[in-house]
């Protein structure tokens, strides 16, 4: 098991990222600052869920293969169902968040 060492500088600068986001899509979409804090976090999740996948593929960041560009080519297809399935799910809630968000008057 891989132990996960948090830099605290990392962890604020993910914070204020977040926030920003969060403050700029509450702003601009005009809804309400805890969903565009929740839609943002998911969105930071899943991104980092993906880019762990792809980075602990034979070639990728984590597991680097000499002349493994093919397997690695191969293997990122066969991702990207999976990938667009996050992204689908992804706007789905966030749509659904903007939705409450007005259905509820918040």
């Amino acid at each position: 098991m891989r132990t996960i060492k948090l830099d605290f500088r990392a962890l604020l600068l993910g914070g204020v990222i977040a926030l920003v986001f969060a403050g700029s899509a509450a702003y601009f979409f005009d809804i309400p600052f805890y969903l565009a804090i929740v839609g943002v976090l998911i969105a930071m999740f899943l991104n980092s869920f993906v880019a762990e996948l792809e980075d602990n593929l034979p070639g990728g960041f984590n597991n680097p293969l000499p002349g493994g560009e093919e397997e690695y080519s191969a293997r990122k297809r066969r991702l990207l169902p999976y990938r667009i399935a996050i992204w689908v799910v992804f706007f789905a809630i966030i749509a659904w968040l903007v939705y409450m968000g007005k259905v509820n008057g918040v």
